[in-house]
């Protein structure tokens, strides 16, 4: 995540997390993933029925102070 053009968090989890990104995001957050029309549930769904998961971008939230992405890598 970056604020302000920082980077101030920065995580890296094993791929297979991305199959529980719902459990995984603070519920404030979600909730405007939500709210800027990101289909969450959906996206988590389909990376839970993939066998193999490659290198993308799952989602991006940015704000005039903020920016958060979300990726395989």
């Amino acid at each position: 995540m970056q604020r302000n053009n920082q980077n101030v968090v920065d995580v890296s989890l094993p791929a297979h997390s991305a199959r529980w990104l719902i459990e995984l995001i603070p519920d404030d957050v979600i909730a405007k993933i939500y709210a800027e029309g990101i289909p969450l549930k959906e996206i988590q769904d389909n990376l839970a029925k993939q066998e193999i998961l490659y290198a993308t971008d799952i989602f991006k939230l940015e704000e005039q102070d903020r920016k958060i992405i979300v990726w395989l890598q």
